[in-house]
């Protein structure tokens, strides 16, 4: 079983790798950009991102990407830019995951 871990260089996704890892699991970890072995990029969060590449083989995905606190906001509307990330980016990874044949998404 392979897992992938969205968020994989954050604060909780981090501890997600680090945990699975350290349970002998297999870990794939989506990131940002190249992170080096086991991460593979996906760019930003977004109701566009191409996750079809990152979910091949995967049986579950651990979703811990998203927008939380900003320290210097710069977006106009930070709520309707929260939204799009926290909640029409997550469901659309949803739905792509159910088309690879995801069985677990969490």
């Amino acid at each position: 079983m392979t897992i992938l871990v969205t968020g994989a260089t954050g604060f909780l996704g981090r501890a997600v790798v680090d945990h699975l890892i350290a349970r002998g699991r297999a870990v794939r970890a989506a990131v940002r950009t190249d992170n080096g072995p086991g991460a593979i990029a996906v760019g930003d969060l977004s109701v566009d991102t191409d996750w079809s590449v990152a979910l091949t083989g995967i049986d579950t995905v651990v979703h811990c990407a998203a927008r939380a606190h900003v320290m210097r906001e710069t977006s106009d509307d930070p709520l309707a830019l929260f939204r799009a990330v926290n909640t029409e980016a997550t469901a659309a990874l949803a739905r792509q995951a159910v088309a690879a044949g995801v069985r677990r998404f969490v």
